[in-house]
């Protein structure tokens, strides 16, 4: 599992950052030049905060990060779009060169297709899912790739449908001159499983039951004029495929499939008597497939997408934070155990395009 270099980016990379600011005025001993790099720092945070496009490329660029620590499908990942950086001719330099487990070696370049909305405030299909790129950066990205020994790679985030595609440079869709991001292409030559993505399948349902203190369940004509009830919860538990899972780990990864996946919760209170003994969010499929003992919950990708961003937007789709404190450990773990270790099986898809071999399905069955 990929783990961070021990570096404190307050000491080293503010020096840096001084340095290349400053330039040949970088001097530390002069009180005036270090105010007034303080104040241009400053400025530019409060200039940038309210810059939503570039707000939007550093959290997909950290989502992506978040991503491929959680899919733990690399040796070695590299933030290669920071720093000094000097050539004899014209480069896109990328965002993250990576080394995964077979040895190859890939400069990704992350790009946010951005949601898009017609006049009546509906999502507009075609312009969310295309994105232009300009043939320089494309032609600057492969040559860049080329010096570091590399594969060049594009990886699109669709923000509509929050589902990632890792497109191979070679692929792209041309458009005149340029090229552009495709999403109902893109899917299909989308190589996100070279970096540990997968399917996850489980037996439905996903339920977590939130219960009141013991005495204090309120009765079904206690609720308010708009319909709410006031409930101070005691405990809950999580169960999968109707079974109560009882280990925490496996509880906290339960969790994070009901609440994160294709399968849409639904909030049903349990009624005991004139009481409300407990509220289930319950998550299944609304179409399931017949005759097999799971259904599809999602790609890891998509799972962990949304879960980064429940937790760096409001609900007006403001960007709140640019990254988050929770490691994606939650994922790397669970899957790292032997399936006898877990409470509860999964089925696990590792999809690739048909121009390469796909692993097949398992089940910790």
């Amino acid at each position: 599992m990929l783990r961070p270099v021990d570096r404190d980016p307050m000491n080293l990379e503010t020096l840096q950052l001084f340095r290349r600011a400053m330039g040949p005025h970088s001097r530390l001993d002069d009180p005036d030049v270090v105010h007034d790099f303080l104040k241009r720092v400053s400025d530019s945070l409060a200039g940038n905060k309210t810059n939503g496009p570039r707000l939007k490329g550093i959290r997909t660029q950290a989502l992506f990060a978040q991503l491929i620590l959680a899919m733990d499908g690399c040796e070695l990942m590299l933030t290669v779009d920071a720093g000094d950086i000097y050539t004899d001719g014209f480069i896109s330099s990328g965002d993250f060169l990576l080394t995964l487990r077979d040895g190859r070696r890939l400069l990704v370049e992350v790009k946010t297709v951005s949601r898009s909305y017609n006049g009546n405030g509906k999502i507009n299909i075609e312009r969310s899912a295309n994105k232009s790129l300009r043939a320089k950066e494309v032609n600057g990205l492969r040559r860049a790739a080329t010096l570091l020994g590399a594969e060049p790679f594009y990886a699109a985030y669709y923000e509509f449908v929050d589902h990632w595609a890792l497109i191979r440079l070679e692929d792209l869709t041309p458009k005149g001159s340029n090229y552009t991001l495709k999403f109902s292409q893109d899917m299909v030559r989308n190589h996100m499983g070279d970096l540990g993505d997968r399917s996850i399948g489980v037996e439905p349902p996903i339920e977590i039951r939130s219960y009141p203190r013991a005495g204090h369940e309120p009765d079904l004509g206690a609720a308010s004029e708009e319909g709410l009830y006031s409930v101070r919860i005691d405990r809950r538990t999580v169960h999968v495929g109707g079974k109560l899972i009882t280990d925490p780990k496996d509880a906290e990864f339960a969790k994070f499939l009901g609440l994160y996946g294709h399968w849409a919760p639904k909030t049903v209170p349990a009624i005991l008597g004139n009481k409300i003994s407990y509220v289930s969010l319950y998550s299944e499929p609304e179409e399931p497939v017949e005759g097999q003992g799971f259904q599809i919950i999602g790609p890891l990708s998509y799972l962990f997408s949304r879960y980064f961003m429940v937790h760096t937007i409001n609900n007006n789709r403001k960007p709140t934070a640019l990254d988050i404190e929770a490691t994606p450990s939650l994922i790397a773990d669970f899957l790292a155990r032997a399936p006898r270790d877990r409470q509860f099986p999964t089925w696990q898809f590792n999809m690739k395009p048909a121009s390469t071999k796909a692993s097949a399905g398992h089940s910790d069955r």
